[in-house]
């Protein structure tokens, strides 16, 4: 399978558990997935995305905490330039530049927009939200 995306991801997307034995943290979603409530404020952080070739467009991701998507942030910049400082626990953390996808485009095209440009982004670590 190919990657779509390998970065980190926030969707409120419905994703499904999909644990297998090499990825205990596996969830699957899809585009067709039906739109939650709109009471419904929950969003979880993915990365590793890849499509699963299923006919229904489906998609595989690897679920992350906020802890896990915040070091992985962090780990990627050493730069002190690019740190803000969290005042609940004191940690350094990378800023972060959330991009929202609009209602009109599908998820799997933006973040191949993303892909491309994410680069161009030095100062901030650019978060693709679907």
């Amino acid at each position: 399978m190919e990657f779509v995306y390998e970065g980190i991801v926030l969707t409120t997307i419905d994703a499904e558990d999909s644990p297998t034995e090499n990825s205990p943290n596996r969830v699957t979603f899809s585009e067709d997935t039906p739109k939650k409530r709109k009471d419904d404020t929950s969003a979880i952080f993915i990365h590793k995305i890849k499509d699963t070739g299923g006919a229904n467009g489906e998609l595989e991701a690897e679920k992350l905490t906020v802890e896990e998507a915040r070091d992985i942030v962090n780990s990627e910049s050493q730069d002190e330039a690019e740190r803000s400082t969290d005042e609940k626990d004191k940690a350094a953390i990378r800023k972060i530049l959330f991009a929202v996808h609009g209602f009109n485009g599908n998820a799997r095209g933006y973040l191949l927009q993303v892909k491309g440009i994410a680069e161009r982004f030095t100062k901030f670590k650019l978060v693709p939200v679907i």
